[in-house]
């Protein structure tokens, strides 16, 4: 298996942000992209029918991306973050009528709790939480026949599984025609922006989404967990063997 590469697009011509991120091991690729219908997508190719993809610590600045946004879902969302203007605003308004800033601070963290448990009880009724894995069904289709990925934690990858369920029912004209076939060696999962089954756990997807766009892709920076995989492979190991020969963290 060969060093992740990396490579990033953006359509100049439109002013509505379509951009896309591919990451590449050999032929695989695996592309989040977001498209003129403000929706996100991420599709695997070229996987030769093993679609699953290994976003590993040989580059950790990606593995870290994936990482928060791993813990932000399994962890629960509070469907906003509080800015720092924000935060000054309501200490200005605290202190103005003689309040405990302490204990507004507190209530606030409270509500948060409850929101983050709440958005957590939603995801694991609708199977975007499903032990320890994220699953997201296409936004496109029934959950039924809606194909999916999986991100599930290693301890030196996330591996991101698509797959295709096995379909018990009649299919109609346009699943038929729409639902994608796994020997064109191309899944694709649509992540709504609005209206989507999983509510608001689009945003930390966007997040890590943008995250990606932004970040600096030519520093070259060498980190801990990078230099130990190196040392690994210049020993004789495999990288694929490095990055999956551990079993899933407890968490």
């Amino acid at each position: 298996m060969e060093n992740l590469i990396i490579e990033r697009w953006k359509d100049k011509t439109r002013n509505d942000g379509v951009s896309s991120i591919i990451l590449k091991r050999e032929k695989l690729e695996l592309e989040i992209k977001f498209q003129g219908n403000l929706d996100l997508y991420f599709s695997i190719s070229n996987f030769n029918n093993n679609p699953v993809f290994l976003i590993g610590k040989d580059n950790y600045k990606i593995y870290e991306l994936f990482d928060v946004l791993y813990n932000e879902v399994l962890n629960g969302i509070t469907y906003y973050k509080d800015t720092q203007s924000e935060l000054n605003r309501m200490i200005f308004y605290v202190q103005f009528r003689g309040e405990d800033y302490h204990q507004i601070l507190k209530e606030k963290e409270e509500q948060n709790k409850e929101r983050r448990k709440n958005s957590l009880r939603h995801a694991k009724s609708t199977g975007l939480v499903d032990g320890d894995s994220i699953i997201w069904k296409s936004d496109d289709f029934y959950p039924d026949v809606a194909p999916y990925f999986k991100i599930e934690s290693l301890e030196n990858s996330y591996q991101v599984s698509f797959g295709v369920p096995n379909i018990e029912r009649e299919l109609t004209e346009e699943e038929k025609f729409f639902l994608p076939k796994i020997e064109y060696d191309l899944i694709s999962v649509r992540l709504r922006n609005s209206g989507s089954r999983y509510d608001m756990f689009n945003i930390p997807f966007m997040k890590l989404f943008n995250s990606l766009m932004e970040m600096d892709i030519e520093d070259n920076q060498i980190y801990l967990e990078e230099y130990l995989i190196e040392e690994e492979q210049k020993e004789g190991h495999d990288l694929k063997h490095i990055l999956t020969q551990n079993k899933k963290i407890e968490r």
